[in-house]
């Protein structure tokens, strides 16, 4: 993992993700972080006053860049005092929608790994990129990494994999974990969601389907759960407090937890009161 790209809009919670991403560097051989803001104006805007009667012009757009570049260099600033010399920062200002010039910029700079900032329930600071979380990560096309406002940064050793019979077959993208976040070999835990000991066995993994996984991810330790209740969020939640992993990986499938981000009450609910990040893999 080279490069990552950080949508940010100087929020606590997005600060506090691209401090999570300077503590990879630690670890990670990343050479460059693009931090990447959205001064997008759209036409209409430039056009038509607000309701407060204040229309877009130059010269505001101009002080809007200006007051956007003044921030980052305090933040770069900050960030250079614990970055390795090796460690290229860049920013830039995205004049473009933001899904859009998020797209070129993948596109562009080929980065390993988005990370994406998620505020809790209770935090009062309007955060621009925590609103659009949900539709940064559908569209994505790489990897993304969600992370907490109050997560920090630490190793993996165990990595928690939610999954039912929709999206059993991508648990093949986790031989890539290595190409994303996971430093070492950690343990996965897989969390059957659809099977519970109250529920008959028309879910459950058969014999042919262990070899496979075990074949799989020979170079991991492997161990599978089954979950305790019916209501997805509520399993994973316990599995969490129970054996306490640092990533909470979301496998992608029509029914699966990638799927549920569009009903904004899994991946965000977990991203939001489990301190935990959450990487959601993509469809190779």
């Amino acid at each position: 993992m080279n490069t990552i790209l950080i949508p940010i809009d100087f929020t606590r919670a997005s600060n506090n993700a691209v401090s999570y991403a300077v503590d990879m560097t630690r670890d990670y051989a990343i050479t460059h972080i693009i931090l990447v803001v959205s001064d997008y104006v759209s036409e209409f805007e430039a056009i038509i006053p607000t309701a407060d009667f204040i229309q877009f012009s130059i010269d505001k757009i101009q002080a809007t860049d200006e007051v956007l570049e003044a921030q980052f260099n305090q933040l770069k600033t900050t960030l250079l005092k614990n970055l390795k010399p090796s460690v290229r920062v860049s920013f830039i200002l995205g004049k473009d929608p933001l899904l859009l010039s998020l797209a070129h910029l993948v596109k562009q700079e080929r980065p390993d790994l988005i990370i994406l900032a998620s505020d809790e329930s209770d935090n009062n600071e309007d955060s621009f990129m925590a609103d659009h979380l949900i539709e940064i990560a559908q569209a994505s096309t790489i990897p993304v990494l969600i992370i907490p406002s109050k997560c920090s940064y630490q190793i993996i050793e165990m990595v928690l994999i939610p999954f039912n019979a929709s999206n059993f077959s991508n648990i093949k993208l986790l031989k890539y974990l290595g190409q994303s976040i996971v430093l070492s070999s950690p343990k996965l835990q897989l969390l059957n969601v659809e099977y519970t000991k109250k529920t008959n066995d028309a879910h459950k993994i058969s014999d042919q389907d262990l070899v496979e996984l075990e074949h799989l991810l020979k170079e991991y330790q492997q161990e599978i759960f089954f979950a305790e209740y019916e209501d997805i969020l509520q399993s994973i939640k316990h599995f969490i407090l129970q054996k306490n992993p640092q990533l909470l990986v979301a496998l992608p499938g029509k029914h699966g937890i990638l799927y549920k981000l569009s009903h904004r009450n899994v991946i965000k609910a977990l991203a939001q009161n489990n301190l935990k990040p959450v990487l959601i893999l993509k469809d190779l």
